[in-house]
């Protein structure tokens, strides 16, 4: 009956055996978390908020970096991320700030398809893997304000009741970005002030979109955790 048992026990097919280290998820998560939570209550100046953007950022890459065939994209990436913090603007105002948020959200995007396999692949459910369907939830937040920002800097009409930043237009972005980080969590969570509303189609398909995703989410993640749970105990258990 033990050589049975044995068979049937999966062989480290847990979020631990993912590449990735699990430190780089933790901090990863402790980061998002900080920067949506904390850091808006803390006058602090631009140059902090670009360090822990930075920081995301090199968190972010480490997540990555556990899938091979997508190291050299992701490295090029963040690089690219970090540069458009740091390095003095060339060419207009508009291209400069295009390129800081599309340069993150593409990061985003590789990095939570890489925690989306470790989340929710087969194997044993631990705290790990808990957390890592949390940050998928906030990283989801933080893409569709990417997109938001995007749109608005497109067409500052697409949005009412954004009250746009005196200063330049790294100033306003950042004014923007909290206001939109706000407006992409009141949709999410399907709260929905009104305070920020979508004016053009495209702006309003897409906060249909995420407030679908807000929806479905939950349902599915925990629907999907408590499965693989299920099946484990299943395959332990003697025939």
């Amino acid at each position: 009956m033990t050589p049975t048992r044995r068979s049937r026990e999966p062989v480290r097919a847990d979020a631990t055996s993912f590449p990735s280290p699990e430190t780089s998820l933790t901090v990863l998560l402790v980061l998002t978390a900080a920067g949506l939570f904390v850091l808006p209550l803390i006058p602090v100046r631009s140059v902090w908020i670009d360090g822990f953007l930075t920081l995301q950022i090199v968190a972010a890459l480490a997540v990555v970096l556990g899938v091979r065939v997508l190291r050299f994209i992701a490295a090029v990436i963040a690089l690219a991320a970090v540069m458009s913090l740091w390095s003095p603007q060339f060419g207009s105002e508009m291209a400069h700030l295009m390129w800081r948020l599309a340069s993150r959200l593409v990061l985003i995007v590789l990095v939570t398809t890489v925690i989306a396999y470790r989340a929710f692949a087969p194997g044993r459910v631990t705290m790990h893997r808990i957390g890592g369907a949390v940050l998928l939830y906030l990283l989801a937040g933080i893409a569709f304000s990417l997109i938001y920002q995007l749109m608005a800097a497109r067409d500052p009409g697409a949005f009412s009741g954004v009250m746009p930043a005196a200063g330049d237009t790294l100033a306003a972005l950042r004014s923007y970005g909290d206001q939109f980080t706000y407006y992409s969590f009141m949709t999410l969570t399907t709260v929905g002030y009104g305070d920020i509303s979508p004016l053009r189609q495209d702006a309003r398909t897409l906060a249909t979109c995420e407030a679908l995703v807000g929806q479905l989410y939950p349902v599915i993640m925990l629907a999907r955790l408590v499965s693989l749970h299920v099946m484990r105990e299943s395959s332990r258990r003697p025939d």
